[in-house]
């Protein structure tokens, strides 16, 4: 019989510029009693691997485009948010308001080619 079984840990630690998620992520699984076996899938958001990596951006030391400016006011989003995808993007594939959000979202195509909302960049 073929079955999925989820689960999901606890404790994880808050991520820093060049952690070793290898350690991390085994310490956790250990601490959940969790054995990974031969076949296991392990999902982890991609928001971990962005902070070891120190790709964290602050707002404050961003200047924006005309361009991001433009966005930011027809989609009422933070400019210098937008001058941030803009920067990690090749192209603007589509954006939209949300009838029943304040911001709206940018489709684009990062600098990598993969499609995601706004450049798949996280707050």
């Amino acid at each position: 019989m073929n079955e999925i079984i989820i689960k999901v840990t606890k404790g994880f630690p808050e991520i820093n510029k060049d952690d070793s998620l290898a350690d991390l992520i085994s310490e956790n699984l250990k601490t959940n009693s969790i054995d990974l076996k031969n076949g296991d899938v392990l999902c982890i958001a991609h928001k971990i691997v962005s902070k070891a990596e120190g790709r964290v951006i602050h707002l404050p030391n961003i200047k924006p485009s005309p361009k991001a400016i433009y966005y930011a006011d027809v989609l009422n989003k933070d400019p210098r948010k937008v001058e941030v995808i803009l920067r990690e993007s090749k192209k603007v594939i589509r954006y939209f308001k949300h009838k029943r959000q304040n911001e709206g979202t940018m489709i684009c195509q990062s600098k990598l080619g993969f499609i995601s909302a706004n450049a798949g960049i996280d707050e």
